[in-house]
């Protein structure tokens, strides 16, 4: 589905009390509550006199000539209300266009203008029953408090925004790669052509981290149907240690499991101790039970950092 991202124009702020009513989380089978429910006091908290303050951010994804979903930030004693500094967000699609991708790219477009802005950090709240959680998890939001009924979710603003490895990266990526210390690379594999051949196949499941339209760190990831495997996942080391590659390896492991994956394996040279410790502590465990072997079908050149 065809779509783009732009900043929501003042003159087309009165339908966020449309996307405030789609935003409202319906449970299956429970019927949808009548339109007057915005009037409450504690849903106009989203909307009432949106623009009038310098912390009032909103982006709208638009199909043709048509808005059909928005997300919008603002300072505010709301359900996610953490404290003053912090924005919080409310996010909705039309009912027919939600599954298609747009709520991800708008959260991830918005975490980006509050970065950009220099906020350091938002939140939002939202019904642990509600599929958005996924979502929210993949864009970077954690939980940090939680009730009865809902999360209270936040994301740490470091500057940074992901999104899926396209083959005009590659430039970048490979520059990236030979930055970095660990890597095993060969000319066939990792030239234009055989990681086009791998995006072809894995279209989803590859991201790069950018800071300032910089690609600053990669993950390449794939599946067999049976198990995922990842590749090269590398941060220039001018940006290490703010999560990036957390949040590369989340991002990665989340589309794996979208594609019905239960197991994901990777290979990392023992002198890469770096690279071994990361892995270690975010959970993939090493097996001294297996040998490693691989048989080249034709010959390659090494090309190892």
């Amino acid at each position: 589905m065809k779509y783009m991202i732009r900043k929501m124009a003042a003159e087309e702020y009165p339908l966020l009390e449309e996307f405030l009513y789609q935003a409202i989380f319906v449970p299956e089978g429970v019927e949808p509550p009548p339109r007057s429910i915005t009037d409450q006091p504690e849903l106009q908290v989203y909307i009432r006199d949106f623009g009038s303050a310098d912390t009032d951010r909103a982006l709208v994804a638009v199909c043709g000539d048509k808005i059909v979903g928005a997300v919008w930030t603002r300072i505010m004693d709301d359900y996610g209300h953490i404290d003053d500094d912090t924005p919080s967000f409310a996010i909705s699609l039309l009912p027919e266009y939600r599954g298609h991708g747009i709520g991800t790219a708008l959260m991830r477009a918005m975490l980006s203008v509050l970065s950009d802005s220099g906020i350091k950090k938002a939140s939002l709240a939202v019904q642990k029953a509600n599929y958005a959680v996924r979502m929210y998890r993949s864009v970077g939001f954690e939980v940090i408090d939680e009730n009865e009924e809902e999360y209270i979710m936040s994301c740490e603003l470091n500057g940074f925004t992901i999104r899926k490895m396209t083959i005009n990266d590659y430039e970048e990526v490979y520059a990236l790669w030979l930055s970095c210390s660990g890597m095993g690379l060969n000319d066939v594999d990792d030239s234009r052509e055989g990681i086009a051949r791998f995006l072809e196949r894995n279209p989803d499941t590859c991201f790069v981290a950018v800071i300032n339209e910089k690609i600053i760190g990669v993950i390449i990831a794939g599946n067999d149907g049976r198990r995922g495997y990842i590749y090269h996942t590398a941060v220039s080391p001018d940006h290490r240690g703010r999560g990036i590659a957390r949040a590369l390896v989340k991002n990665a492991l989340d589309a794996l499991e979208k594609c019905g994956i239960t197991k994901v394996a990777l290979v990392v040279f023992k002198r890469n101790e770096t690279g071994n410790a990361f892995w270690e502590k975010i959970g993939f465990t090493g097996r001294d039970d297996l040998n490693y072997r691989n048989c080249a079908l034709r010959e390659m050149t090494r090309i190892d950092t």
